[in-house]
């Protein structure tokens, strides 16, 4: 599959820097980082030059043939006031091609026509002139499928999704007569049959077990014979946190190391079968699919993480904690009440919720806590005076979620980079726990709120209330220490 370029290449050379060599100093779209490619790792799409509907589909990079190879002479023409026919004729190829094929031309140039012909279609279909689509779009290939040698009901859970998709094209005027409406529902059904009967087919990966007895006594030492204060302290920094950048890192080390696992597209399911989330295959150079990729393998890093964290630090310590302390709900709603990170007025739903947490009803902690912390986010992001609302067609303002507020660039200069990525990973993202959207649409049983993601999640709640209320605490009770820091 060719790789066409839609800025020239030798356009993209006159951008190389002296200190490089043969390459440019770059802005990636995605994450606004600088990286430095060569002139063919970038500006590119997969068979970006190929247009179906001509008779020659690949005619527009044949005429770019007699373009690209001219371009850079025909500048120093233009820059020496010398101009020619030639100059002429490949300064304006090149200026119509950019014109009218990059992805950014082609994108604002089709909405018009797209109007068009979505109009036309309209009045085409109102008047009965399409013709009859064939009597059955799809759900062969699935049956088909289910009765072979070897049945798959994952494979034939995706045609089964295919067959829907081609079932929608069909125009409203023709769905009568084929129960269009009729056969999704039925496709639907067979769909989440198959779906959840895939999990069966699903295999387990295990690895070598990992001695964490010496972790887990350094944990329970931590806090053991402490004050009740100085416990809290010990227990909210058992685990520094996580360091996205050297999240990133490994994740970019594991796809380096193994580019097999990332090169084909994966779907992730839920506990019921549903598809969930896709992420795309890994291709070549810098793009915004890879950008995918990598943040999948970081999320997948650190739930990996977590485990270990929730088992060797968080597990161990509690039960330390809650041997030796007698702290009560009074005490969590105290330490939230004098916390600057937890908004007026919910105090009380916070500390409740950390309290359940600390005497392990987690199940009751995480459903309190998860709405808390989006309230929270919304707060600190409105205090700021970031709009935290969308306004919809009929005018009616409603607040955005956690999802959207999270991705704010601002919520990174408020959390920081690494409490932004954990809030993101653990409660909204679809490759991840999603605790968020599982918990707003009552889809977690009893023993996933016992869970090693609700765990910690309890746990991060607990540290991000306490250490602003020990670091609030020591800066009233030192003030000559604050000034001379500041």
């Amino acid at each position: 599959m060719a790789l066409d370029h839609y800025v020239s290449q030798v356009h993209l050379r006159n951008f190389y820097s002296p200190d490089l060599g043969k390459r440019m100093y770059a802005i990636r779209k995605s994450d606004l980082k600088e990286f430095t490619p060569k002139s063919d790792d970038v500006c590119r799409i997969e068979n970006g030059s190929t247009n179906e509907y001509l008779e020659d589909e690949r005619a527009v990079e044949e005429f770019l043939k007699g373009i690209e190879p001219n371009y850079n002479s025909a500048l120093e023409k233009l820059r020496a006031n010398c101009l020619d026919v030639e100059c002429i004729y490949a300064i304006a190829g090149f200026v119509a091609y950019i014109a009218t094929c990059s992805p950014t031309a082609m994108r604002i140039k089709s909405s018009p026509l797209r109007g068009v012909v979505e109009e036309t279609s309209r009045i085409l279909d109102a008047k009965g002139e399409f013709p009859p689509p064939p009597p059955e779009l799809g759900g062969k290939e699935a049956e088909t499928r289910l009765s072979s040698e070897n049945p798959s009901h994952m494979v034939a859970a995706s045609f089964y999704e295919n067959a829907i998709q081609k079932y929608r094209t069909i125009s409203k005027s023709q769905r009568a007569g084929y129960r269009v409406d009729e056969r999704i529902l039925e496709l639907n059904k067979l769909m989440a049959e198959s779906g959840e009967r895939s999990l069966g087919e699903m295999g387990v990966i295990s690895s070598p077990a990992i001695d964490i007895s010496e972790i887990v006594e350094n944990a329970r030492n931590a806090v053991r014979g402490k004050s009740a204060i100085d416990a809290l302290l010990a227990f909210a920094n058992i685990y520094k946190g996580v360091r996205v950048a050297k999240i990133r890192d490994s994740a970019q080390k594991m796809l380096r190391e193994h580019p097999l696992q990332a090169l084909f597209s994966s779907t992730h399911m839920s506990r019921d079968g549903r598809v969930i989330a896709k992420r795309p295959g890994m291709g070549l150079g810098d793009s915004d699919e890879n950008e995918i990729v990598l943040w999948a393998e970081m999320v997948k890093e650190y739930g990996m993480e977590l485990g270990l964290i929730v088992q060797g630090d968080i597990w161990p310590a509690l039960e330390i904690l809650h041997l030796e302390q007698r702290l009560r709900e009074s005490d969590f709603i105290s330490i939230c009440n004098h916390s600057p990170i937890v908004p007026p007025g919910r105090e009380s739903l916070y500390g409740k919720g950390l309290f359940t947490g600390y005497d392990k009803d987690f199940a009751t902690a995480i459903h309190l806590l998860v709405p808390q912390i989006e309230n929270l986010v919304r707060y600190h992001l409105k205090a700021r005076g970031i709009k935290t609302t969308n306004l919809d067609i009929n005018g009616i303002e409603n607040e955005n979620g956690l999802s959207t507020l999270i991705d704010l660039p601002e919520a990174k200069e408020i959390f920081g980079d690494d409490i932004a990525f954990e809030l993101k990973a653990l409660y909204c993202d679809s490759l991840g726990p999603n605790l968020r959207n599982e918990v707003a649409h009552g889809l977690l049983t009893h023993d996933e709120c016992c869970s090693t993601y609700s765990a910690y999640a309890w746990w991060l709640c607990l540290k991000l209330a306490f250490n602003t209320f020990w670091n609030a605490r020591n800066s009233m009770n030192t003030p000559s220490e604050k000034s001379a820091g500041a």
